[in-house]
């Protein structure tokens, strides 16, 4: 046998075993010791209760308990995104769930991340997809003046609890927030415009802030007569968050990243 044909034998070989060799090398998904998953029983019955507790950055960082959560929050938490973000059938915000899943030690809140998107794979037989999707949202910026809100300090004299929100009869709206996060703002906001709504401020950590108006002031003050429900104008909201907090709210048509459901089973595979 010539040295050429020596060569033509030995080189598939070494292929093959460079790629049995890189398939090998590839680490398996993050996942959890442990987990129980079963539907929840409906709210309003006696055993029903809603719960996010434990994981990695708590003081339980070895268990995270799940109870009474929509599927739909458990596709935001284990995808790190919002509501709006998921597409899929209607009974993502029907159908709730317990899940008790015991962490390694050492386990990142990103890693934790990953082994909730499994434990949905597994036992949903859950298949999902990204999408780019324009979708009309409204988007909180920072003025050209600046934000008029205070860092929070560490210890409040002021008898106001953290994060307390108002409604008024004639349709007005009122937060006071202690020590939140500029997340609790937008959290509040979706609920009282019935809209999605995107941080843009770039403004991080912890604040002091108060935003008000009603909707008897006086004509010429930009102020349009809101509903009366739980529901706020949107031009009279915009209006006390440009000139009380320096922060801009407008309706834009935005390019987000959907998670898109191809399929999920309501009944979890058994444990």
């Amino acid at each position: 046998m010539t040295r050429c044909h020596r060569l033509l034998r030995i080189v598939p070989s070494i292929f093959v075993a460079i790629i049995a060799g890189r398939a090998q090398s590839v680490p398996s998904p993050p996942s959890f010791e442990v987990a129980a998953v079963k539907p929840a029983p409906p709210p309003g019955t006696a055993n029903y209760q809603y719960m996010i507790r434990g994981g990695p950055g708590t003081s339980d960082p070895g268990q995270i308990t799940y109870a009474g959560l929509p599927f739909k929050t458990l596709l935001t938490l284990a995808y790190g995104v919002k509501g709006f973000q998921i597409s899929g059938p209607g009974w993502l915000d029907s159908e709730r769930y317990n899940i008790l899943a015991k962490v390694p030690p050492g386990t990142t809140k990103e890693q934790a991340q990953v082994m909730l998107q499994r434990l949905l794979t597994e036992r949903f037989q859950l298949m999902v997809r990204h999408e780019n999707r324009e979708v009309p949202l409204y988007i909180l910026t920072v003025g050209k003046a600046g934000a008029n809100v205070k860092s929070a300090v560490a210890v409040t004299t002021e008898p106001i609890p953290a994060g307390t929100l108002t409604s008024r009869a004639n349709g007005g709206f009122h937060m006071v927030a202690r020590n939140k996060t500029i997340e609790a703002l937008i959290n509040v906001l979706s609920s009282r415009l019935d809209q999605p709504v995107l941080d843009q401020t770039g403004l991080g950590g912890k604040y002091d802030f108060e935003v008000k108006f009603d909707v008897d002031e006086p004509e010429g003050n930009g102020l349009a007569v809101a509903p009366r429900s739980s529901l706020v104008d949107p031009a009279a909201l915009a209006f006390a968050l440009r000139n009380q907090l320096g922060l801009n709210l407008e309706l834009r048509r935005t390019a987000v990243d959907m998670i898109v459901i191809d399929s999920a089973q309501k009944i979890p595979v058994e444990n």
